[in-house]
Parts: structure tokens; C-alpha cells; sequence
């Protein structure tokens, strides 16, 4: 097993979260209406980064982030281990053995900032690692443990993190709380937004429909600033998501197979960028996918149609987008877990340089793989 019994409902746990992963990076679905609809069908471009790898030790990471190349920070949820790789060598600094940690976010080398989970209790907190040690901010919100916990960080002295449960800041020094709206939704995006806005995107599945509505604080209320209901996976719709703090719609049409991107206004979507027909699916992803600086430049982890198009001949692989056109920039192995935290990572160090963990593949059976691409 991939998970140590914390007393937490693993099986809830892991249909709810494998449910948001599924539809969400994967079902991503709009009608492009009559707004504008470009379509991307030429041919793909070459590789535009060089990639090398490294071995990650063991499985079960939650979050991937890191400043340059020789300073990449790793969450485990599955031993409570921060890692670190330096130059492809990789260090483990254990946390804690009473904490489920379920997100990872940074200012620094030596300001690192993890989300999670303190039992007994099911506390939500947030843990700030200085580069030698870990500092343990426990709040009184029951993070009600079949869910995620999600951090965001503008700066020191602005330090969140939501739960089903509760929303909590850190100001470098005591915790501020904040009412949760809607206790049915479960927080999924929670992010600073390009207008420097703390916001967040919750969703809620039920038999009939998805709701999915984004807050955004002002003063110390978080208020409702948008709600769609989306009632059928069988036409096409649009989710909410964003990219490095854009909100963007995410298209997935399964009549049409294509994934398109649109821009969104703050009450509604507009003009679509259907990518190459031949990008069917996206690969499945703890986190935001795809990850980027700007439209113009963005990683997208996807799978393609029946044509093994990577290389390796995978049908799944990381594609980039400079704004006109989708590379192939290399293949990744198929795998499929029910564990969100076997499936893969992917971080903007900069504009020219990207992070993907593979969490596990058939030749990499006791590692995962850190992949690490610059720009040619």
C-alpha cells in the first residue's frame, strides 16, 4: 500500500480526489458558441527544451516546486518527507509521522511552506520549513480528512491554506480564520490571481450536475464572484481554471475530440484555441495542468490519439505551446492508479526552464522520475 493509516477514509478519500483529477484536468468540456474558434491543425513542432532525469527515491508525492535547477523540492505524502535535489542528488527530511501533507509551496530555498492534515484531530495546518527545520502552525479547523488540504502563498506575512473544513492565514507570527461559503464544495484551485487577488475555485459533484464557483477575498470576506451548473458530460462545457493566476476555460469536446483553451471575463467565456486534433485527452495530474508563465508559454501534459506520436512511442507525453503551436517535446509512460499521488507533477521554474515527475513508470518501478527541461 501506498498510504500509512492515519485513521483517514482512504477509499472516500481517493474516489472523491480521483473524481476532481478525472474531470477536471481531464474532462475539460465547452460549446465555443459563436465566439471565435481557432483550430490548430498543423503539424506539431520539434522538441523545444533539452530534458535529463533524475531518480526520485520511492513514490507518493504531493507537490513539486523549486527555484532553479539545483534547488527542486519534492512533497511525500507517503513518508512525511520533504526532498530535496541539489544537483541530482537527493536528500530526505522527514516531518512528521502525525501529519498527512497533501501540498507544497515556496518563497525560497529557505522559506518552504507545506499544507496538511495533524491527527489525532484532523487539524488543517501549515508547516514552514526555513532550511534546516520545520516550524508546526496547528489551527482549531477540522480539515475533514476525506479531502485535500490546498496552500497559497503571496508573501511571509500571507500564508493560506483551505480544507473543506475552514480557511486559515498565516501572518508570520498567529492565524487569522475565515468561514468556509459553501460547505458542500470541495476546494480544488487555490491560487494569487494576475490581478493579485487571493481567490479560490470550488466544485461539487452530484448526480444530476457539477457545480463549480470561484471566490475571491475582499476586506476579510471571501464573496462569491461566480457559479456555473454544468448538467451534462455528454456535450460540451467549460471549467474554470487558471494559469499562474489567469483565468482560463479548460474545453474538453467528446463529439468533436478536441481540447480547446478560452479567456474568461469574469462572468463568461470567449474565443476558443482548439488545439491539434489529435491531442484527445489529458494526462492525469495532481495539480494544475497545464502549468505556465503565460499564454504564450505553457506546459501541457496530454495524451494523443491512436498515432504513437512521442518519442518514446507513447501516446502520452509533455507538449509546450509558444503561443502558435504544440511541440512534442517527449513521450511518458502509461500508467493508471487509483492513488492521485501516483500521478504526475509538473512546476515553471522560470520561462525557460519546467519540471515533470513521473511518478511511476515500467522501467523506473522503484523510483519516480524527475524530469527537467531547458529551454535550447
Amino acid at each position: 500500500m501506498i498510504f500509512t493509516d492515519k485513521n483517514i477514509n482512504i477509499k472516500k478519500f481517493l474516489q472523491q480526489i480521483n473524481s476532481i483529477i478525472i474531470v477536471l484536468l481531464a474532462l475539460y468540456t465547452c460549446a465555443c458558441g459563436d465566439d471565435s474558434v481557432t483550430v490548430v491543425d498543423e503539424e506539431f513542432d520539434p522538441p523545444r527544451f533539452i530534458w535529463r532525469s533524475v531518480d526520485i527515491p520511492y513514490h507518493g508525492f504531493a507537490g513539486l516546486w523549486g527555484t532553479d535547477t539545483n534547488n527542486i523540492f519534492l512533497l511525500n505524502n507517503n513518508n512525511n518527507s520533504l526532498y530535496k535535489v541539489d544537483n541530482g542528488v537527493t536528500t530526505v527530511n522527514i516531518v512528521s509521522p502525525d501529519y498527512y501533507l497533501t501540498d507544497l509551496k515556496g518563497i525560497s530555498n529557505n522559506e518552504i511552506y507545506l499544507f496538511g492534515t495533524k491527527f489525532p484531530g484532523r487539524k488543517l495546518s501549515i508547516i514552514k520549513y526555513n532550511g534546516a527545520s520545520f516550524e508546526f502552525i496547528d489551527s482549531e479547523i477540522d480539515a475533514i480528512d476525506e479531502y485535500p488540504v490546498r496552500g497559497c502563498v503571496r508573501n511571509s506575512n500571507e500564508v493560506w491554506a483551505i480544507s473543506k473544513g475552514g480557511i486559515i492565514k498565516y501572518d508570520g507570527s498567529k492565524l487569522h480564520y475565515y468561514l468556509y461559503d459553501d460547505p458542500t464544495l470541495i476546494p480544488d484551485l487555490f491560487y494569487v490571481s494576475n490581478e493579485n487577488m487571493i481567490e479560490y475555485i470550488g466544485i461539487r459533484f452530484d448526480t444530476a450536475y457539477t457545480k463549480q464557483s470561484l471566490y475571491r477575498l475582499k476586506d476579510t470576506t471571501f464573496e462569491n464572484v461566480f457559479t456555473q451548473y454544468l448538467y451534462s458530460y455528454d456535450t460540451p462545457h467549460t471549467y474554470l481554471a487558471h494559469l499562474n493566476g489567469m483565468k482560463i476555460g479548460l474545453q474538453f469536446n467528446s463529439s468533436e475530440q478536441t481540447i480547446c483553451l478560452d479567456g474568461f471575463n469574469g462572468m463568461n467565456f470567449y474565443d476558443a484555441i482548439c488545439f491539434n486534433k489529435k491531442i484527445v485527452y489529458v494526462a492525469p495530474t495532481y495539480g494544475i495542468n497545464p502549468v505556465g508563465a503565460n499564454l504564450q508559454n505553457f506546459l501541457f501534459l496530454v495524451e494523443v490519439s491512436e498515432d504513437f506520436l512521442f518519442v518514446p512511442p507513447y501516446r502520452r507525453g509533455i507538449t509546450h505551446w509558444n503561443g502558435s503551436k504544440l511541440s512534442l517535446e517527449m513521450g511518458l509512460s502509461y500508467y493508471a492508479s487509483p492513488s492521485p499521488f501516483l500521478n504526475f507533477l509538473s512546476n515553471i521554474i522560470d520561462e525557460n526552464t519546467y519540471t515533470v515527475l513521473q511518478a511511476y513508470s515500467e522501467i523506473n518501478i522503484e523510483n519516480s522520475t524527475l524530469w527537467i527541461g531547458n529551454k535550447k
